[in-house]
This record gives C-alpha cells, sequence and structure tokens, in this order.
C-alpha cells in the first residue's frame, strides 16, 4: 500500500516534487557557472544525491558544505565555489565525489548572488543552517546511531583510498606523486576525526543503553 498522509496526499509524490524543485533551483546555478569545470562537476554530484540536499543561510556545522557565489557574490581568491566535507576544504574531483556520492550525510548548500533570493519557491526551500536540518523528526538518541554509522563508512572509505594511494605510491609513478600524498593526507586527517568522533559517540550510546 502507497504512503499516504491524512490530509490524502502521497508522501512519495510530495518528495518528488520537492527533489524536482531542488533540481530547478541547481539547474539555474548550473546555468550562472557552467563556464567553470568543477562547478558544474558538483552540480551533476548534487543532482545525483539530490534527496539529501538542503540549501541553507549558512553551512556552520554542515557535515558537508557547498557554497556557490555567482556574479559579483564571488570573492578572490576563494571563486564561485567552496566545499568542505567534516571540516576539510575539498578542491580535487576525487575527494569531493567520494564525500558526496558515498556518503549519507546531508549536504547543506548555500547560493550566494543568483537571484535566487528574491526567489519565492527558493525561499521555500531555504532553512536557516543544519541544525534545522538535523532536528526533523529524529531522537537524539537516532541522531547519535545515524552519525556513528555514517562515520563507520566514511573510515571504509578513507582507508580504502589510503590503501589505494600507497600502492600506487609504492609503484613509484613521480608524475602522480605530489597528489597522490595530497590524497594521503586528506585520508589520514578524515580517518583521525571520523575515529575520534566515532569513538566518543560510541561512549554515549553505551552509556544511554546502561541508563535504560
Amino acid at each position: 500500500m502507497g504512503n499516504v498522509r491524512p490530509g490524502g496526499g502521497s508522501a512519495i509524490g510530495e518528495a518528488g516534487e520537492l527533489n524536482q524543485k531542488k533540481l530547478h533551483v541547481l539547474y539555474q546555478v548550473g546555468a550562472h557557472l557552467h563556464q567553470n569545470p568543477l562547478a558544474t562537476f558538483v552540480v551533476g554530484l548534487l543532482a545525483g544525491v539530490v534527496d539529501r540536499v538542503h540549501f541553507v543561510r549558512e553551512t556552520r556545522g554542515a557535515p558537508i558544505a557547498i557554497e556557490f557565489a555567482v556574479g559579483r557574490a564571488q570573492l578572490w581568491p576563494a571563486g564561485p565555489l567552496r566545499v568542505r566535507a567534516r571540516g576539510l576544504e575539498m578542491g580535487d574531483p576525487m575527494s569531493l565525489g567520494s564525500a558526496i556520492a558515498l556518503g549519507t550525510d546531508p549536504v547543506c548548500v548555500r547560493i550566494q548572488g543568483s537571484g535566487l533570493e528574491d526567489d519565492e519557491a527558493f525561499q521555500e526551500l531555504l532553512v536557516e543552517s543544519y541544525e534545522e536540518v538535523a532536528a526533523e523528526g529524529v531522537t537524539p538518541e537516532e541522531k547519535r546511531e545515524h552519525r556513528a554509522e555514517a562515520l563507520r563508512q566514511q573510515i571504509d572509505q578513507a582507508l580504502k583510498i589510503y590503501h589505494e594511494c600507497t600502492v600506487m605510491l609504492e609503484e613509484g609513478d613521480p608524475a602522480r606523486r605530489s597528489e597522490l600524498e595530497s590524497y594521503l593526507k586528506i585520508a589520514r586527517e578524515e580517518l583521525r576525526q571520523a575515529s575520534r568522533e566515532l569513538h566518543a559517540l560510541e561512549e554515549e550510546l553505551a552509556q544511554a543503553e546502561q541508563r535504560s
């Protein structure tokens, strides 16, 4: 039987309509930044995970934060795009694709200077920050469990990238040495941060289970 809300509307239908509105916004941004290959790449990634995309006024605290700046909103040297995943700046397609496409975290997108500030449909999609996204219908314990699972997946992915880069470095391709060392540095930092956060979360979950 289909997912139907008390008012008679289909929850699946509403989700599909919401995603179409999000896609419309993303395509508008893509049209503004079509001359920037990385920005175009990121818009394509976001379209593929549109159900996880949330438009925010500020990206503070978001596990994955993407900021688009169009026209006069672009500030040198940042350019039209800024991406952070778990506090780390992401500038290369490989790390960026892994963080967005292989994760489960919400992706918070901030858009400046595109004219969407005056768009009523866009304003309906806009929330204040990640805190508002994270608070929707989820208990604190469920949030911790979901975050712990996402961290485990992140650790697995970082270990995989670390192993692959180590093997490629040992094969000794001088042309890629600097690039691979950069990936290794990112993977090490992700492992360090994710492991520390996961350890703290697992302690909190264990304490909550003891209390119950």
